[in-house]
């Protein structure tokens, strides 16, 4: 049995963990990890892909004036918990081990006059049981130590379909989101103007200047260059992503990414899903990405290079179960690098992404929504992914071969005295050829309690 480090317990938040239960009124959902990572829709018409979420957030509106009566009438507070536990035994002996307990007082202000809104997020992660010589599970600082941040600090300005976006945000666009996979999500510090699909629905836009960002075991930000190991630097990312959706079904997508004298990154993907019938849909999409160095050339010390990436897709359901079918390709003059976000790639895996230079992977995925056998809320994803022909992209020598299986369980109480509660249980085993056998398990826990929200 697991033996708790008595000084890292957190008893305050252990003991809220316990009561929410019984204090809560109106519950959300957490959108723990990235769906897009682990998708088991019950339906491939419902199968994310990379520009599915890629705007701007709706905001409330305020229900008159701007005066501070209407604004705090217009606003709303949560809090969001989330318990996590994270075991990684790695094929070198090493065992990056944590369980902790986090929060998010997450303080939104509708649309005031129209015009102002604003989102604040303050996060903590308190170690529950984490050994100084197992670092490496990103939910603590790396010397197991808490995080206490203020995450997300968002004023915003609407004019017209228009939003102007400042300071701590979030963002969910190929190579540039939360990538939520671990206490905390990835969050940026930019400037940003764009037009949502809430405000558009065929047209979408986001044009900005990022200049830093907060990763998964850290409570302070740091400079996108940095965050790509170029630390003598201190450049941010521009940014320039449109959407078109001519039709319901059909999505077209394209970003460019550019840091100075670290890369330039530009991604596309076009996505048709649709409904065959009552009992089938069908989801397909093919994506493409060009990374290359530019400037001085300072990610790989000087050397020039160019690399990129494409994929293609396809996901068929039936009633509750979906099947997909996925592979990527990467170009062999070095990897592809995501340091601000999750890997967009198809195959994309837990513990792996198959990103390294002259990579092809397969994979092979199915999931099922038992609500159709009455088990509301339970559903199962299961995936298989083998990588070859990958080369080092310095040394030029051929690396393993591999292959990785995850599996993912996710229950969410739907209604009742727990209604909202989200548990999520993951395995996945990652096997290299003449290296040996990396084992990772998962257990999330997401719980989401309103506080208050707007007045009607």
């Amino acid at each position: 049995m697991m033996k708790i480090v008595d000084k890292h317990i957190r008893v305050s938040f252990v003991t809220l963990l316990l009561l929410v239960p019984l204090l809560a009124g109106n519950l959300e959902v957490r959108a723990d990890e990235n769906l897009k990572d682990v998708p088991h829709p019950a339906s491939a018409h419902n199968l994310p892909t990379g520009f599915d979420t890629g705007d701007a957030p709706v905001f409330l509106d305020a229900l008159g004036s701007d005066d501070l009566e209407k604004a705090l009438s217009s606003s709303s507070l949560k809090l969001n918990l989330r318990n996590y536990y994270f075991d990684q035994i790695n094929s070198d002996g090493t065992q990056p081990l944590g369980w902790a307990q986090g929060n998010v007082i997450e303080h939104q202000i509708g649309k005031v006059n129209g015009i102002f809104s604003m989102s604040t997020e303050f996060a903590t992660s308190y170690p529950l049981h984490a050994p100084s010589d197992k670092e490496g599970s990103k939910l603590l600082e790396p010397d197991q130590g808490d995080i206490e941040t203020f995450q997300v600090v968002n004023p915003r300005f609407h004019f017209g379909d228009h939003v102007v976006s400042l300071y701590r945000q979030r963002f969910d666009l190929p190579f540039l989101n939360v990538y939520d996979v671990r206490m905390l999500p990835l969050t940026q510090e930019g400037y940003t103007l764009s037009m949502g699909k809430d405000r558009n629905e065929v047209w979408q836009y986001n044009v900005g200047y990022i200049n830093s960002i907060k990763e998964f075991d850290s409570e302070h930000f740091v400079s996108m260059s940095d965050s790509a190991g170029v630390t003598e630097k201190e450049n941010g990312l521009y940014l320039a992503t449109l959407t078109y959706a001519p039709i319901e079904e059909l999505t077209i997508g394209t970003a460019n990414y550019y840091t100075e004298d670290v890369y330039n990154t530009f991604y596309f993907e076009t996505a048709f899903k649709n409904k065959l019938s009552e009992n089938f849909a069908n989801a397909f999409s093919v994506q493409y990405a060009d990374q290359r160095s530019v400037g001085e050339d300072l990610v790989l010390d000087g050397t020039s290079y160019a690399t990129g990436l494409w994929g293609i897709q396809e996901a068929l359901s039936y009633r509750n179960a979906t099947l997909k079918v996925a592979f990527n390709q990467i170009e062999s003059d070095a990897d592809v690098k995501f340091p601000f976000g999750s890997f967009p790639g198809y195959t994309g895996s837990m513990v792996e992404h198959f990103n390294r230079a002259g990579e092809s992977s397969y994979l092979l995925g199915a999931a099922y929504d038992f609500s159709r056998l009455g088990l509301e809320g339970l559903a199962l994803n299961v995936s298989y992914v083998s990588g070859d022909s990958a080369i080092d992209e310095v040394s030029r020598v051929a690396l393993p071969d591999r292959n990785e299986t995850d599996i993912t369980l996710d229950y969410h109480i739907l209604n009742g005295l727990f209604e909202g509660l989200w548990f999520r249980a993951r395995a996945a085993s990652l096997h290299e050829e003449g290296v040996g056998t990396t084992q990772n398990y998962r257990l999330i826990l997401n719980y989401d309690f309103s506080l208050f929200s707007p007045v009607a």
